[in-house]
């Protein structure tokens, strides 16, 4: 069945920022492999690139099982993007906070990227049903829906709370204080956090 073609430029346009940030992965990794920011620079465009290719999968799908794949994959990669949003302002405008004494504060933040990851490879393997919970057959009749109509596990409120909301918040404090407070910045590094904060704005209006 054809999709309208509404849902096939909105498939084609997810695709091709889903390839353009695979490129972007690649290119910035193999600029200085051994650099901190280029790795989770290119960590992060690799989230964006999965999570672009997902939604457009789903986009075409009729049924829960054609769903199955993007469903699982959006699962784990789009609450993984808000803390590794966090992790990535800190690492281009305060890299001193993940040296010596200070990377521990950060741990959990990480731990945040990789937790739905590993609870959504739980529940697809083990039907657990902590964080994934998958798509209702009988009710879903095709095309991209909510990431909460199939992430209604047991863990589903802290993962939400945490992933999506908590780190919203402290990166944008975080901002802020950049930009209003840090008096240790350059000009470079201040347009920088403002540009990153206008983004993280956007992303959370949009």
């Amino acid at each position: 069945m054809s999709l309208p073609l509404v849902d096939q430029v909105l498939q084609l346009t997810a695709w091709l920022l889903s390839l353009i940030m695979f490129i972007l992965a690649l290119y910035v990794l193999l600029l200085n492999t051994r650099h901190l920011a280029n790795r989770h620079a290119s960590s992060l465009f690799l989230l964006l690139a999965i999570n672009n290719f997902a939604q457009g999968l789903m986009l075409g799908t009729t049924d829960a099982i054609q769903a199955a794949l993007p469903a699982s994959l959006l699962a784990a990669i789009s609450p993984a993007i808000q803390p590794g949003l966090l992790i990535i302002a800190i690492v281009l405008l305060k890299p001193r906070w993940l040296d010596g004494r200070w990377r521990r504060i950060w741990w959990p933040v990480y731990g945040l990227v990789i937790l739905p990851i590993l609870l959504t490879l739980m529940d697809v393997g083990l039907n657990t049903h902590l964080w994934y919970t998958g798509l209702d057959a009988a009710a879903y009749t095709g095309g991209y829906v909510s990431l909460f109509d199939y992430t209604a596990g047991s863990l589903s409120l802290p993962v939400r709370v945490l992933n999506f909301y908590g780190t919203s918040v402290i990166t944008i404090v975080l901002l802020l204080y950049v930009v209003l407070r840090d008096k240790e910045l350059t000009p470079l590094t201040r347009r920088l956090a403002r540009l990153l904060l206008g983004a993280q704005i956007v992303g959370i209006a949009f």
